[in-house]
């Protein structure tokens, strides 16, 4: 299993800081979730079902990123 974290991460929902785990071939888990407000980043309640819908769609957009060697 690897650590991530990546400070700056612009999807199609918005720009997000994301820190979590991946283990290949396709699991990714995302412990730490902030969006880019107009007031700076805001912690999202990972509890929240629109926060779980979030991660969801950003998973797929995650597989992608260097830093996850596209999973």
């Amino acid at each position: 299993m690897m650590e991530f974290s990546i400070n700056r991460f612009e999807s199609s929902l918005g720009i997000f800081q994301v820190v979590g785990n991946c283990q290949p071939p396709d699991k990714i888990e995302v412990l730490k979730l902030k969006i880019m407000s107009t007031d700076g980043w805001v912690l999202m309640d990972m509890h929240q079902a629109m926060t779980q819908k979030v991660i969801t769609q950003l998973t797929l957009e995650l597989r992608e990123h260097p830093k996850l060697g596209s999973l």
